[in-house]
């Protein structure tokens, strides 16, 4: 993590932290489906996708082993990797990548195993996304910093790249949280989180 220190006037030196550096995250969802990103919009992470995924039986109260989608395709590559996404936090950048772009022999595989299915036949090449990416203001990075801890916690996504930021790397992030960050215009909620319990006062006086 970057640090600096803050000098206030009439107050003790401290340290705020400015950012975590490069970090990122491959979409891993336990039944395979696709990430959408409200940091970004128009943004779908394909999942891994792997023919049988670890789910929690609630009757039996223990741990097993489900055939997913995946499982119905004969000869799908048995850990098909999930698209990345990668952040640095000094530079305000982002990117987006997909594994199967460099490997031909998976691409191939899934090729023929859809083509044996029979459903799915396709003479068309299989790729993989193109890389994507940008540049992000403060506000939406951290917005978007928070979105990618959140999928990691909540078992849809994992860590590939640096470490996952606790909660006081991203309140320490600078900027502010976004209520909203694909709405650049318009607004009927405050822009920022941190407005919300006055704009929720106000509407109540309204009553």
């Amino acid at each position: 993590m970057s640090n600096t220190a803050v000098l206030e006037p009439g107050t003790k030196t401290k340290t705020k932290a400015v950012g975590m550096g490069s970090w990122g995250i491959s979409a891993d969802h336990p039944r395979n489906c696709d990430l959408l990103l409200q940091s970004l919009p128009n943004t779908r992470l394909r999942s891994s996708i792997k023919p049988t995924k670890m789910i929690f039986d609630r009757e039996e109260g223990v741990q097993i082993t489900r055939p997913h989608s995946a499982g119905i395709i004969e000869g799908l590559p048995a850990n098909i990797p999930g698209m990345q996404l990668v952040v640095d936090t000094v530079k305000g950048t982002y990117s987006i990548t997909d594994p199967l772009t460099d490997d031909e022999d998976m691409c191939e595989k899934i090729k023929k195993a859809l083509n044996r299915q029979g459903l799915y036949r396709t003479d068309t090449k299989i790729r993989g996304v193109p890389d994507s990416g940008g540049k992000l203001g403060p506000d939406h990075m951290k917005t978007l910093v928070r979105e990618m801890c959140r999928l990691v916690n909540s078992g849809e996504a994992v860590v590939i790249r640096g470490v996952l930021p606790t909660e006081d790397d991203l309140e320490n992030m600078p900027g502010e949280f976004l209520t909203n960050p694909v709405n650049m215009g318009g607004w009927v909620q405050p822009r920022y989180e941190r407005d919300i319990p006055s704009w929720v006062e106000t509407l109540n006086r309204l009553r």
